[in-house]
Protein backbone atom coordinates (compact mmCIF):
# COMPACT_ATOMS: atom_id res chain seq x y z
CA UNK A 1 0.00 0.00 0.00
CA UNK A 2 1.48 3.45 -1.25
CA UNK A 3 -0.53 6.23 0.45
CA UNK A 4 0.34 9.45 -2.24
CA UNK A 5 -1.26 12.80 -1.43
CA UNK A 6 -1.40 15.18 -4.58
CA UNK A 7 0.45 17.83 -3.33
CA UNK A 8 3.57 19.92 -4.52
CA UNK A 9 6.71 17.98 -4.00
CA UNK A 10 7.87 18.06 -0.12
CA UNK A 11 10.99 19.43 1.04
CA UNK A 12 12.10 16.87 3.08
CA UNK A 13 11.70 12.73 2.37
CA UNK A 14 12.05 10.90 5.85
CA UNK A 15 12.96 7.29 5.22
CA UNK A 16 12.33 4.24 7.29
CA UNK A 17 12.65 0.66 7.03
CA UNK A 18 10.81 -2.16 9.47
CA UNK A 19 11.06 -5.59 10.02
CA UNK A 20 9.72 -6.68 13.12
CA UNK A 21 10.23 -3.70 15.15
CA UNK A 22 7.02 -3.73 17.25
CA UNK A 23 8.61 -2.89 20.21
CA UNK A 24 9.96 0.65 19.57
CA UNK A 25 8.43 1.25 16.29
CA UNK A 26 5.64 3.40 17.74
CA UNK A 27 7.74 5.26 19.28
CA UNK A 28 9.79 5.90 16.39
CA UNK A 29 7.37 7.32 13.82
CA UNK A 30 5.53 9.58 16.56
CA UNK A 31 9.44 11.53 17.20
CA UNK A 32 9.44 11.98 13.22
CA UNK A 33 5.36 12.98 12.93
CA UNK A 34 5.87 15.14 15.64
CA UNK A 35 8.37 17.07 14.43
CA UNK A 36 8.04 21.31 14.77
CA UNK A 37 9.50 20.97 10.42
CA UNK A 38 6.11 20.26 8.69
CA UNK A 39 6.12 20.24 4.79
CA UNK A 40 7.54 16.21 4.52
CA UNK A 41 6.68 12.90 3.19
CA UNK A 42 7.40 9.53 5.63
CA UNK A 43 8.28 6.78 3.53
CA UNK A 44 8.16 3.78 5.71
CA UNK A 45 9.24 0.19 4.04
CA UNK A 46 7.82 -2.68 5.63
CA UNK A 47 10.06 -5.21 4.78
CA UNK A 48 8.00 -8.08 5.42
CA UNK A 49 7.59 -8.12 9.00
CA UNK A 50 6.20 -11.27 10.93
CA UNK A 51 5.16 -9.29 14.10
CA UNK A 52 2.66 -6.30 14.20
CA UNK A 53 4.72 -3.88 13.04
CA UNK A 54 2.25 -3.25 9.79
CA UNK A 55 -0.67 -3.04 11.97
CA UNK A 56 1.14 -0.27 13.99
CA UNK A 57 1.85 1.65 10.55
CA UNK A 58 -1.52 1.06 9.15
CA UNK A 59 -2.77 2.39 12.31
CA UNK A 60 -1.82 5.79 11.53
CA UNK A 61 -3.86 8.14 9.62
CA UNK A 62 -1.59 11.21 8.28
CA UNK A 63 -1.37 12.07 4.38
CA UNK A 64 2.44 12.62 5.14
CA UNK A 65 2.90 8.70 5.26
CA UNK A 66 3.89 6.55 2.08
CA UNK A 67 3.79 2.90 2.84
CA UNK A 68 5.23 0.45 0.84
CA UNK A 69 4.88 -3.07 1.61
CA UNK A 70 7.34 -5.77 0.54
CA UNK A 71 5.88 -9.03 -0.72
CA UNK A 72 8.24 -10.76 2.00
CA UNK A 73 11.53 -9.97 3.36
CA UNK A 74 13.77 -8.28 0.94
CA UNK A 75 16.17 -7.17 3.48
CA UNK A 76 17.73 -4.10 4.05
CA UNK A 77 19.69 -2.71 1.41
CA UNK A 78 16.58 -3.95 -1.20
CA UNK A 79 14.26 -1.40 1.37
CA UNK A 80 16.56 1.78 1.67
CA UNK A 81 17.31 1.59 -2.17
CA UNK A 82 13.13 1.37 -2.95
CA UNK A 83 12.44 4.71 -0.29
CA UNK A 84 15.25 6.38 -1.97
CA UNK A 85 14.36 5.73 -5.60
CA UNK A 86 10.44 6.60 -4.16
CA UNK A 87 11.48 9.43 -2.25
CA UNK A 88 10.11 13.11 -3.62
CA UNK A 89 12.30 15.11 -1.44
CA UNK A 90 14.88 17.93 -1.83
CA UNK A 91 16.25 16.12 0.77
CA UNK A 92 16.21 12.64 2.56
CA UNK A 93 16.44 12.10 5.82
CA UNK A 94 17.11 8.48 7.31
CA UNK A 95 15.29 7.13 10.80
CA UNK A 96 15.50 3.73 12.01
CA UNK A 97 12.39 2.13 13.76
CA UNK A 98 13.84 2.10 17.23
CA UNK A 99 15.39 5.50 17.09
CA UNK A 100 14.43 8.70 18.21
CA UNK A 101 14.09 12.10 16.57
CA UNK A 102 13.99 15.06 18.60
CA UNK A 103 11.54 17.79 17.60
CA UNK A 104 13.42 20.10 16.00
CA UNK A 105 15.52 17.77 14.16
CA UNK A 106 14.38 18.07 11.12
CA UNK A 107 14.18 21.87 10.87
CA UNK A 108 17.64 21.82 12.26
CA UNK A 109 19.10 19.96 9.53
CA UNK A 110 17.00 21.73 6.46
CA UNK A 111 17.95 25.30 7.63
CA UNK A 112 21.28 24.23 7.94
CA UNK A 113 21.68 22.94 4.36
CA UNK A 114 19.35 25.72 3.02
CA UNK A 115 22.20 27.96 4.35
CA UNK A 116 25.34 26.04 2.99
CA UNK A 117 24.66 24.71 -0.59
CA UNK A 118 28.43 23.12 -0.88
CA UNK A 119 27.19 20.41 2.02
CA UNK A 120 25.39 17.39 0.43
CA UNK A 121 25.84 15.36 3.18
CA UNK A 122 24.43 16.61 7.13
CA UNK A 123 24.43 14.74 10.54
CA UNK A 124 24.57 16.29 14.19
CA UNK A 125 25.21 15.88 17.54
CA UNK A 126 23.17 12.71 19.29
CA UNK A 127 22.80 10.40 22.54
CA UNK A 128 23.24 6.77 22.61
CA UNK A 129 21.08 4.95 25.24
CA UNK A 130 19.99 1.98 26.83
CA UNK A 131 17.72 0.75 29.20
CA UNK A 132 19.84 1.62 31.87
CA UNK A 133 22.11 4.78 30.94
CA UNK A 134 22.30 7.35 28.30
CA UNK A 135 25.45 9.01 27.04
CA UNK A 136 26.06 12.00 24.81
CA UNK A 137 28.32 12.21 21.81
CA UNK A 138 29.24 15.27 19.36
CA UNK A 139 29.70 14.63 15.69
CA UNK A 140 32.30 16.01 13.66
CA UNK A 141 31.57 19.50 11.83
CA UNK A 142 34.38 19.35 9.25
CA UNK A 143 35.01 18.05 6.22
CA UNK A 144 38.14 16.98 6.87
CA UNK A 145 37.58 15.79 9.78
CA UNK A 146 35.43 13.44 8.94
CA UNK A 147 36.88 12.15 5.59
CA UNK A 148 40.11 11.59 7.27
CA UNK A 149 38.16 9.46 9.93
CA UNK A 150 36.43 7.77 7.47
CA UNK A 151 39.35 5.93 6.63
CA UNK A 152 39.16 4.08 9.91
CA UNK A 153 35.32 3.51 10.19
CA UNK A 154 32.45 5.19 9.44
CA UNK A 155 32.15 7.91 11.94
CA UNK A 156 28.81 8.98 11.13
CA UNK A 157 25.30 7.47 12.62
CA UNK A 158 23.45 7.07 9.93
CA UNK A 159 19.99 7.74 11.04
CA UNK A 160 20.95 10.75 11.98
CA UNK A 161 21.71 11.98 8.10
CA UNK A 162 19.86 14.40 5.96
CA UNK A 163 21.33 14.16 2.57
CA UNK A 164 20.84 16.32 -0.53
CA UNK A 165 19.24 14.00 -2.77
CA UNK A 166 20.15 15.83 -6.28
CA UNK A 167 23.57 14.44 -4.97
CA UNK A 168 22.79 11.00 -3.96
CA UNK A 169 21.08 9.63 -6.90
CA UNK A 170 23.93 10.71 -9.07
CA UNK A 171 25.18 7.79 -8.02
CA UNK A 172 25.08 4.85 -10.03
CA UNK A 173 24.40 2.31 -7.22
CA UNK A 174 22.92 3.28 -3.58
CA UNK A 175 23.27 1.19 -0.77
CA UNK A 176 25.31 -1.81 -2.62
CA UNK A 177 24.08 -5.22 -1.46
CA UNK A 178 27.76 -6.48 -2.05
CA UNK A 179 28.44 -4.58 1.67
CA UNK A 180 26.05 -6.21 4.04
CA UNK A 181 25.63 -4.79 7.70
CA UNK A 182 28.70 -1.97 6.28
CA UNK A 183 26.33 -0.76 3.39
CA UNK A 184 26.08 2.80 4.60
CA UNK A 185 29.64 3.25 5.33
CA UNK A 186 30.61 1.78 1.58
CA UNK A 187 27.62 4.14 0.59
CA UNK A 188 29.75 7.37 2.59
CA UNK A 189 33.47 6.25 1.18
CA UNK A 190 31.78 7.13 -2.30
CA UNK A 191 29.77 10.24 -1.52
CA UNK A 192 33.00 11.85 -0.08
CA UNK A 193 34.47 12.44 -3.09
CA UNK A 194 31.33 13.68 -4.27
CA UNK A 195 30.48 16.22 -1.94
CA UNK A 196 31.49 17.65 1.09
CA UNK A 197 29.86 16.62 4.50
CA UNK A 198 29.09 18.57 7.76
CA UNK A 199 27.04 18.27 11.00
CA UNK A 200 24.64 20.64 13.14
CA UNK A 201 26.26 20.78 16.10
CA UNK A 202 23.41 20.46 18.22
CA UNK A 203 21.37 17.12 19.71
CA UNK A 204 18.99 15.80 17.13
CA UNK A 205 18.78 12.19 17.65
CA UNK A 206 18.52 9.48 21.06
CA UNK A 207 20.28 6.45 19.26
CA UNK A 208 18.70 3.24 21.08
CA UNK A 209 21.18 0.42 22.42
CA UNK A 210 20.06 -3.07 22.09
CA UNK A 211 20.46 -6.58 21.66
CA UNK A 212 18.45 -7.12 18.98
CA UNK A 213 20.22 -4.36 16.55
CA UNK A 214 21.89 -5.59 13.08
CA UNK A 215 25.60 -4.30 14.69
CA UNK A 216 24.94 -6.77 17.66
CA UNK A 217 23.79 -9.78 15.57
CA UNK A 218 26.66 -9.73 12.73
CA UNK A 219 29.54 -8.67 14.00
CA UNK A 220 31.68 -10.58 12.21
CA UNK A 221 29.71 -9.94 8.56
CA UNK A 222 30.05 -6.31 9.39
CA UNK A 223 33.41 -5.79 9.88
CA UNK A 224 34.78 -8.14 6.81
CA UNK A 225 32.62 -5.70 4.69
CA UNK A 226 33.80 -2.32 6.71
CA UNK A 227 37.56 -3.98 5.81
CA UNK A 228 36.93 -3.94 2.20
CA UNK A 229 35.55 -0.24 2.23
CA UNK A 230 38.40 0.83 3.94
CA UNK A 231 41.13 -1.01 0.92
CA UNK A 232 38.64 0.65 -1.20
CA UNK A 233 38.79 3.99 0.23
CA UNK A 234 42.38 4.49 0.36
CA UNK A 235 42.94 3.49 -2.88
CA UNK A 236 40.30 6.00 -4.63
CA UNK A 237 42.14 8.55 -2.09
CA UNK A 238 44.89 7.73 -3.38
CA UNK A 239 46.75 6.00 -0.73
CA UNK A 240 49.41 3.15 -1.42
CA UNK A 241 49.86 0.19 1.30
CA UNK A 242 51.21 -3.19 1.32
CA UNK A 243 48.71 -5.69 3.08
CA UNK A 244 50.43 -6.27 6.38
CA UNK A 245 49.92 -2.21 6.68
CA UNK A 246 45.66 -2.86 5.50
CA UNK A 247 45.48 -5.19 8.10
CA UNK A 248 46.83 -3.43 11.02
CA UNK A 249 44.64 -0.35 9.80
CA UNK A 250 41.60 -2.45 9.68
CA UNK A 251 42.71 -3.92 13.21
CA UNK A 252 42.72 -0.57 14.55
CA UNK A 253 39.55 0.56 12.39
CA UNK A 254 37.42 -2.47 13.82
CA UNK A 255 38.68 -1.35 17.25
CA UNK A 256 40.28 -4.89 17.84
CA UNK A 257 43.45 -5.41 20.34
CA UNK A 258 47.06 -4.77 19.12
CA UNK A 259 48.58 -8.39 20.38
CA UNK A 260 52.00 -8.28 18.57
CA UNK A 261 54.71 -6.09 18.79
CA UNK A 262 55.31 -6.12 15.23
CA UNK A 263 51.93 -4.90 14.88
CA UNK A 264 52.40 -1.72 16.97
CA UNK A 265 55.69 -0.91 14.97
CA UNK A 266 53.68 -1.93 11.84
CA UNK A 267 51.22 0.88 12.68
CA UNK A 268 53.45 3.39 13.70
CA UNK A 269 55.37 3.15 10.18
CA UNK A 270 52.48 2.92 8.13
CA UNK A 271 51.10 6.54 10.24
CA UNK A 272 53.92 7.89 9.22
CA UNK A 273 53.58 7.05 5.89
CA UNK A 274 49.93 8.19 5.54
CA UNK A 275 51.15 11.76 6.68
CA UNK A 276 53.76 11.78 3.69
CA UNK A 277 51.42 10.32 0.90
CA UNK A 278 49.08 13.14 2.33
CA UNK A 279 51.16 16.23 1.41
CA UNK A 280 51.60 14.91 -2.15
CA UNK A 281 48.06 13.86 -2.44
CA UNK A 282 46.43 16.65 -0.88
CA UNK A 283 43.58 15.08 -0.18
CA UNK A 284 42.90 16.32 3.68
CA UNK A 285 44.02 19.25 4.99
CA UNK A 286 47.40 18.31 6.21
CA UNK A 287 47.28 19.70 9.85
CA UNK A 288 43.65 17.83 10.22
CA UNK A 289 45.01 14.76 9.04
CA UNK A 290 48.13 14.59 11.28
CA UNK A 291 45.99 15.69 14.14
CA UNK A 292 43.35 12.84 13.22
CA UNK A 293 46.29 10.24 12.88
CA UNK A 294 48.29 11.30 16.23
CA UNK A 295 44.72 10.69 17.53
CA UNK A 296 44.83 7.18 15.96
CA UNK A 297 47.56 6.51 17.23
CA UNK A 298 47.29 7.17 20.67
CA UNK A 299 43.80 4.96 20.87
CA UNK A 300 45.62 2.51 19.22
CA UNK A 301 48.74 2.40 21.96
CA UNK A 302 45.74 2.10 24.47
CA UNK A 303 43.88 -0.77 22.64
CA UNK A 304 47.00 -3.66 23.09
CA UNK A 305 47.58 -5.97 25.86
CA UNK A 306 51.69 -5.81 25.52
CA UNK A 307 51.40 -3.23 28.83
CA UNK A 308 54.04 -0.69 29.51
CA UNK A 309 56.61 -1.28 26.60
CA UNK A 310 53.97 0.26 24.64
CA UNK A 311 53.21 3.23 26.71
CA UNK A 312 57.02 4.43 27.06
CA UNK A 313 57.16 3.79 23.11
CA UNK A 314 54.76 6.15 22.46
CA UNK A 315 56.40 8.43 25.01
CA UNK A 316 59.31 8.28 22.47
CA UNK A 317 57.47 8.37 18.76
CA UNK A 318 57.46 11.78 16.53
CA UNK A 319 53.62 10.57 16.31
CA UNK A 320 53.16 12.12 20.11
CA UNK A 321 50.81 15.04 19.93
CA UNK A 322 51.13 16.68 23.04
CA UNK A 323 48.07 19.11 22.91
CA UNK A 324 45.73 16.69 23.02
CA UNK A 325 46.30 13.62 24.86
CA UNK A 326 45.69 12.25 28.41
CA UNK A 327 48.94 10.92 29.22
CA UNK A 328 47.71 9.33 32.63
CA UNK A 329 44.78 7.65 31.46
CA UNK A 330 46.70 5.67 28.22
CA UNK A 331 48.99 4.76 31.66
CA UNK A 332 46.39 3.16 33.07
CA UNK A 333 44.63 1.81 29.79
CA UNK A 334 48.45 -0.48 28.82
CA UNK A 335 48.83 -0.98 32.69
CA UNK A 336 45.87 -2.88 33.17
CA UNK A 337 45.09 -4.40 29.56
CA UNK A 338 48.44 -6.26 29.96
CA UNK A 339 46.48 -8.41 32.95
CA UNK A 340 43.42 -9.17 31.09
Amino acid sequence: MDKIVNSPPPDISVVMSVYNAEKYLREAIDSILQQSFREFEFIIVNDGSKDSSLSIIQSYNDPRIRLIDNEGNKGLIYSLNTAFENSNGTYIARMDADDISLPERLQKQYTFLESNSSIGVCSGYYTQFSATKEISYTAFTDHHEIASNLLFNSSIIHPSLMLRKAVVMQLPVLFDSGYKHAEDYELWSRLIFKCRFSAVPELILRYRLHAQQVTQKNHVEQMESADRVRRNLLIHAGFHFTEDELRVHCLLGNSRLLTAKSDVLILEQWFKKLIEQNKTLKWIDQAIFEKTIRKHWLDACGMTNLGLPVFFRYLGSELRDKKNESIAKLFVKCLVRQFQ
